[in-house]
């Protein structure tokens, strides 16, 4: 449901989808965007009261289409773009263009289960899947990938945060770590 701060009053917002909600977030656009787990996205209009479903079986070519209805992590970028975490890696949504992004991380994260997203100081994404964390370039789709080989004490990456200096601090399926980005070294 949504608050009205002023009076206090809570309005209670009926999906009109099957399936759960697992996460939601605000956009710039002031929407929310809300996965209704398995069912894929719906856009919530405020000013309008309006709803608009997305899911993977919806292809359009030119506005794409959500890569997979099982999202589990949803952000929205300093841009106002909506990154979506699912089990077929990420998809980008760009409310402006009302497109999904393509880009060589969807390819490259295709065969990921992606559970956790944030956005870096620096403007890059940053994903934690049951195989290691990755580290999107938005501008050139590049990733960097961090797995129990460089030094994770688990490849299962759970949450993500990043400190004042610039450092990622993961929660693994085996304790905490933490990727210090100026010396591109792991403490776990």
């Amino acid at each position: 449901g949504t608050l009205d701060r002023k009076s206090g009053k809570m309005h209670f917002l009926n999906i009109p989808s099957k399936g759960y909600m697992k996460a939601m977030v605000e956009g710039k656009d002031k929407h929310l965007y809300i996965s209704t787990f398995g069912y894929g996205l719906m856009r919530y209009a405020s000013e309008t009261g309006k709803w608009q479903k997305f899911h993977m079986k919806q292809e359009d070519p030119v506005k794409g289409r959500l890569s997979n209805d099982w999202v589990n992590a949803m952000i929205c970028d300093a841009e106002g773009l909506i990154w979506m975490g699912h089990y077929k890696g990420v998809s980008c949504y760009d409310p402006a263009q009302e497109r999904f992004i393509t880009g060589k991380y969807n390819d490259q994260l295709a065969s990921q289960i992606c559970i956790s997203l944030m956005e870096g100081k620096e403007g890059e994404i940053w994903a934690g899947t049951y195989n290691g964390l990755f580290r999107i370039n938005k501008q050139t789709g590049e990733m960097k990938r961090y797995t129990v080989a460089n030094g994770l004490s688990s490849n299962v990456i759970c949450g993500l945060a990043q400190d004042e200096r610039g450092n990622i601090w993961c929660s693994t399926f085996n304790g905490i770590n933490q990727i210090k980005t100026d010396e591109d070294r792991i403490v776990n």
